[in-house]
């Protein structure tokens, strides 16, 4: 799974990079870890929007003050029938710019150690992710999101892990940050279609 990545752009920057705008001027730190607030982009109105969520979808149904179930991904396998995710599935899809991931790889089980994986070619990537705004029992509004994994690329395998983030090709962003309920099928085209095999490069992190 993937529970850490960095963006270490300014949000001008993304703005430029992705042709969005930015309501809102908000801080975020790099590496992104669980919990963390990031740059997430959404559509409003027909227009690409930078806004802050927090990593970590919290599902419609968690009721409990500290919530128990905060996902950092979702597998694209199942994504479209697991509880906490269909829904915004087809309804809360979104970009998340990142510039590189972050994995642990255990070479016995009691040694590890963390890979930073990035691309050949520097630049951002946008992950596909869903975004939903949580209710706590207390009323407040928290905006979260998960970040859709994929099976791991051959290199990322040698490496010794098993899964990555599914990143998309530019041409696919505004089929998949539509808003509105979508059909299921056609959501699972975008992505099959949209996906983009990135060639990484590796190194050790920390």
């Amino acid at each position: 799974m993937c529970v850490q990545f960095m963006i270490q752009r300014s949000l001008k920057d993304l703005g430029v990079l992705f042709g969005a705008q930015v309501p809102q001027e908000f801080e975020f730190r790099s590496p992104v870890f669980p919990r963390y607030q990031a740059p997430v982009i959404g559509m409003v109105g027909g227009g690409r929007v930078i806004k802050p969520y927090a990593f970590g979808l919290i599902p419609h149904f968690e009721k409990n003050p500290k919530p128990k179930m905060v996902f950092h991904n979702a597998r694209v396998e199942t994504v479209s029938e697991k509880p906490s995710f269909k829904w915004a599935f087809q309804t809360s899809r979104c970009l998340i710019p990142l510039e590189c991931f972050l994995e642990y790889i255990w070479e016995t089980e009691n040694q590890k150690w963390v890979a930073r994986f990035f691309p050949k070619e520097s630049g951002v990537l946008a992950a596909a992710g869903l975004f939903q705004t949580w209710k706590s029992p207390s009323g407040e509004l928290i905006p979260t999101f998960t970040m859709i994994t994929r099976e791991a690329s051959p290199f990322i395998l040698e490496v010794g892990h098993d899964r990555s983030p599914l990143f998309l090709k530019p041409e696919a962003y505004d089929s998949w940050i539509t808003p509105g309920k979508r059909d299921s099928q056609e959501l699972k085209s975008i992505l099959a279609q949209g996906m983009m095999d990135v060639d990484l490069a590796v190194e050790r992190f920390g």
